[in-house]
């Protein structure tokens, strides 16, 4: 067995037992400070969209742990010192987190063409990972490894704790759902009677609710829209021209429009100006 899996091993069975032992909430361990915990949820939380940023961390997390000695910024064997990420996580770590169904890419984190440049992790990284928040918790997580020298393993295990916890929601969820028989005919039927039969204020409202929510899944299963950003919805009484929205949805790509909804329900959609 490789010191990667076995750190790996260990590390989500110590998760694991935490959860366990603290009713399902994750327990930080005390060396981390709540800056860290708050960058280690971030991750967490937007893993399904930033997939790769993930797998690396995860990787280089687990590497440091196997070589103390590798500065993980220099995640390619072109760079100096460097060593080869891509083949670590492509070896041992996707195929860990497909086996305990995490978070993961279906070959490597490097795949992803914003984490692949020839240039180390470094603060000042160019590489354009299109959310400010998750950039600056995936740069300044390794940052803090190699310059204060925080423990990886601290990472690891709480990033574990919080993947476990998003994947068996995740499978309640899916359970709750295979227990009903419902045909998509039912399900169109069950919205329009919802579009149609309230009478509350905000029922032009539903509508964009209701497809934002199927983009949503999207976003996490669609290749198409791998690394695109899902903007929030706005209020539904701003028109487009004022807010410099494309439409009532909005996806962008690198902080430029990628694709747009506009929404109605029985209304035609009237011609751009």
């Amino acid at each position: 067995m490789s010191n990667h899996t076995q750190i790996l091993d260990s590390l989500y069975s110590s998760a694991q037992n935490k959860l366990h032992n603290s009713d399902n909430q994750p327990t930080p361990n005390p060396a981390l400070n709540q800056t860290e915990i708050d960058m280690l949820n971030t991750v967490a939380d937007k893993s399904e969209y930033f997939k790769g940023v993930c797998t690396v961390l995860i990787t280089s997390f687990t590497h440091k742990i196997v070589d103390p000695k590798q500065d993980i910024r220099q995640h390619q064997s072109s760079l100096l010192g460097g060593y080869s990420g891509r083949s670590i996580d492509t070896k041992f770590i996707t195929p860990f987190l497909k086996e305990k169904q995490l978070t993961h890419m279906e070959e490597s984190g490097w795949l992803t063409r914003s984490l692949e440049h020839k240039q180390a992790y470094t603060l000042d990284y160019n590489g354009q990972i299109n959310d400010a928040e998750i950039k600056t918790a995936f740069l300044t997580l390794l940052d803090n490894i190699e310059t204060k020298v925080a423990n990886p393993k601290h990472y690891l295990e709480y990033l574990f704790q919080k993947l476990i916890l998003i994947r068996d929601h995740k499978s309640v969820s899916i359970a709750r759902l295979q227990n009903i028989e419902i045909s998509i005919e039912q399900v169109v039927d069950i919205l329009n009677q919802h579009f149609s039969g309230s009478t509350t204020i905000g029922t032009a409202r539903l509508p964009v609710l209701a497809i934002y929510s199927i983009y949503e899944c999207m976003m996490m299963q669609v290749a198409r829209y791998q690394n695109k950003t899902l903007l929030p919805l706005k209020s539904h009484t701003s028109a487009d021209s004022r807010s410099k929205d494309i439409g009532d949805i909005q996806i962008n790509n690198n902080n430029h429009p990628f694709e747009g909804a506009e929404i109605k329900y029985d209304i035609p959609i009237p011609p751009p100006n």
